[in-house]
């Protein structure tokens, strides 16, 4: 759903607020004062079900990408553009998300790299001593906050 400014339903002001406080200290001050219409995805995961790997809309959607990942947890995947990744090496990278998790993407990370989920009811995930572990996936539930680019809701 597309919002005007400061047009979110309550319950995402006070969520995107709570965030603003959680993570204010570790993202570019500009990511939560854009002025520009924002927007907010909800995204209903069960086990099993994923997305593909994409970089969000570079022509529509501005710097500053924030993930709230609730319920159930998963691996992200971040795999680096392909002319970039041959330049440096860096080529692919996996992230586990536990249930009530923040992600923020911003500067090379929000342009550069792809994210994504793969389909699976169950990752592989290392525990605090560095041991494998295989982690079920429960019903996970996604909510994500793009700030638009001027000229970002107009379609061509």
């Amino acid at each position: 759903m597309l919002f005007g400014l400061s047009a979110f339903p309550s319950h995402l002001e006070r969520l995107l607020t709570t965030l603003n406080d959680l993570v204010a200290s570790r993202v570019p001050l500009e990511v939560f004062e854009q002025p520009l219409a924002r927007q907010a995805i909800l995204n209903l995961y069960p086990p099993g079900n994923g997305i593909s790997p994409h970089i969000d809309l570079p022509h529509r959607y501005a710097d500053g990408i924030l993930g709230v990942s609730l319920c159930g947890g998963c691996v992200i995947d971040f795999s680096k553009e392909r002319e970039q990744a041959s330049k440096r090496g860096d080529e692919a990278y996996s992230v586990y998300l536990p249930p009530r998790s923040v992600y923020v993407l911003t500067g090379e990370a929000r342009w550069q790299w792809a994210h994504g989920i793969e389909g699976r009811t169950h990752d592989i995930v290392l525990d605090d001593q560095g041991v494998k572990q295989t982690v079920q996936r429960g019903l996970r539930v996604s909510v994500t906050f793009r700030w638009m680019k001027e000229g970002g809701e107009v379609l061509s």
